[in-house]
């Protein structure tokens, strides 16, 4: 198995979905309550041991929702416990009614732990559409937010980001890497097998 990060090969699938009509804008709202306790590590990279582990810091997913508006895209993960330790990544695919799909990714560290992140399309994953991500072009205003009192991580997306589409589904994974080892958790079910998504949510 490749690296979980780079494969794509994540645990996602289908899960109950609360969809809500937002303010006058219109926009919709998809959340997904993940049962906690539902972690799974696997010992390094090319490895298809899974172990089913508990709660471990920055990886246990107890929430996320996808907000689709006029101007943004805005995806939040709720985590069990979120702390200034260890290293975390939010991971988070978005796909457009046209089927183009996008990766948004923060990550936090030792001396970092406010976290960067990036955002790129999944057929030209490159430095040059990376950049974008970072105040340049057309996914000016993209920013993300970690807050530990919430234990929520929070990245805003413009809609320019992925061609203004009306239409976007989207999933959420968490993961940490320490020792060779790697963490996992999807914001969907207790497996980890790739195959759920949000419902379509239609912008403002």
């Amino acid at each position: 198995m490749t690296h979980v990060l780079k494969s794509g090969a994540t645990a996602l699938a289908a899960a109950t979905l609360v969809l809500t009509a937002v303010g006058a804008a219109n926009a919709e709202t998809a959340k997904i309550d993940d049962r906690t306790g539902d972690v799974w590590r696997y010992p390094s990279e090319g490895s298809d041991s899974y172990t089913q582990v508990n709660s471990p810091l920055n990886v246990d997913i107890d929430k996320s929702t996808a907000k689709h508006g006029d101007r943004n895209l805005v995806l939040t993960t709720t985590y069990k416990r979120l702390a200034k330790k260890d290293n975390a990544y939010s991971y988070w695919t978005v796909e457009t009614g046209a089927g183009e799909q996008y990766v948004a990714l923060t990550f936090g560290g030792d001396g970092d732990w406010g976290g960067d992140h990036t955002f790129f399309q999944m057929s030209s994953p490159d430095a040059a559409t990376r950049q974008l991500a970072r105040g340049e072009g057309e996914c000016t205003g993209m920013t993300h937010k970690s807050n530990f009192r919430k234990d929520t991580v929070t990245m805003t997306i413009p809609r320019t980001c992925f061609g203004e589409a009306n239409r976007v589904k989207s999933r959420s994974l968490a993961a940490a890497f320490k020792n060779d080892k790697t963490w996992i958790d999807n914001g969907h079910n207790r497996g980890h097998q790739e195959t759920g998504w949000t419902r379509m949510l239609s912008a403002g």
